[in-house]
């Protein structure tokens, strides 16, 4: 059965930064290209019952607004036997190679790090301006081990509650897209592995970051979907100690020490959508939020979150925790928070509101 909708997609673009840090550093980003093939409407985490679906099939600049790529009518299949859209989870399904256009400075050196089409090229001097060749270099989407085999990746939107839509009015998709550190550079040295190269060991993938093969890649995009809403997100720097809210080099934060958080709201009305947290090294942090935010209470001005992992081999979601008595900040705030993790023990964090 077909059903033919109105579709439209709104994009808000987060500036990656440059993060400074011998062998690894993120990327200012001017551009990620994606292939789009598909949103799937499903009940339960990973397609777990796809309901219905809209073939994409587009090459989209996530740096543009790409309203000349979406059809203004849009065409849902729904499964077989199906006779109404009902879901709590939007998942979309890009291929896994993806395009990046960005450069970061080593200032030890005094050299630029870019992309081309040819691959990873590099200019002297402090100042960067951009090389007649700089323009997109393709890697696949490695988000974990094993993943990165030229195939589709995909994220999901977890929904508050279960909604319906019968085709009566018209279903319109927004789309948020956070890229807040999620783009880097690795040089291939052995002694300078860290971040998210430090999370794929050597000896469980060693094709994935192989020594002495430098690498631009990204960890993952959290790409945020909804349903006749419009998101707005707030991103977050966590550490148990103040002093790591400090930039280092004028601008960023050690990760090694720090986690980040971004929390979702709906913009009409202030509600809020959804939360992800991300870390990819973290060895000297005592604590480790799980990956999804999951509820929000607001109490006041003081919110408690709900914060959970899931894990498919552990029957779904897991490692239950709460943060209690945060507050929402702005730009360049800072304040204090009590995280409960999944065996009870609190810890008194610190954050700063970034993006």
């Amino acid at each position: 059965m077909k059903k033919l909708i109105l579709f439209s997609i709104v994009l808000v673009f987060l500036v990656i930064p440059i993060f400074s840090q011998s062998g690894y550093q993120m990327l200012e980003v001017d551009g990620l290209r994606v292939h789009v093939n598909e949103i799937r409407f499903a009940q339960g985490y990973s397609d777990s019952s796809t309901i219905g679906s809209i073939s994409v099939d587009q090459d989209i600049n996530l740096t543009d607004i790409p309203s000349d790529v979406f059809n203004e009518d849009t065409v849902i299949r729904l499964e077989f036997g199906e006779s109404e859209l009902m879901f709590d989870t939007i998942d979309i399904w890009l291929d896994s190679s993806v395009g990046i256009k960005g450069h970061t400075y080593f200032e030890a050196d005094n050299v630029h790090v870019y992309t081309s089409a040819a691959g990873i090229k590099t200019l002297a001097g402090s100042t960067w301006s951009e090389p007649s060749d700089y323009g997109y270099h393709t890697n696949d989407y490695l988000y974990y081990p094993g993943d990165g085999d030229g195939g589709e990746v995909s994220e999901t939107t977890f929904l508050q509650a279960m909604t319906t839509f019968t085709g009566d009015v018209p279903l319109n998709i927004s789309l948020l897209v956070d890229t807040f550190q999620v783009a880097y550079y690795w040089d291939g040295d052995d002694n300078t592995r860290h971040g998210f190269v430090k999370t794929v060991p050597i000896s469980n993938n060693a094709s994935a970051f192989p020594s002495g093969t430098a690498v631009i890649g990204i960890t993952y995009l959290p790409l945020y979907l909804s349903v006749n809403q419009t998101l707005t997100s707030e991103t977050y720097v966590v550490a148990e100690d103040s002093s790591y809210l400090t930039p280092e080099n004028g601008e960023f934060y050690n990760e090694k020490y720090t986690m980040n958080m971004t929390l979702v709201f709906d913009e009409d009305d202030d509600t809020f959508f959804i939360g992800r947290t991300a870390n990819w090294d973290g060895l000297y942090t005592s604590f480790r939020l799980p990956q999804f935010v999951t509820g929000a209470t607001a109490s006041g001005s003081a919110y408690e979150l709900d914060l959970e992992n899931y894990d498919e081999g552990e029957g779904g979601w897991t490692d239950n925790s709460t943060i209690t008595g945060f507050s929402r900040l702005a730009v360049d705030g800072t304040g204090t928070f009590t995280f409960t993790d999944s065996a009870n023990q609190t810890h008194s964090l610190y954050c700063v509101r970034v993006k």
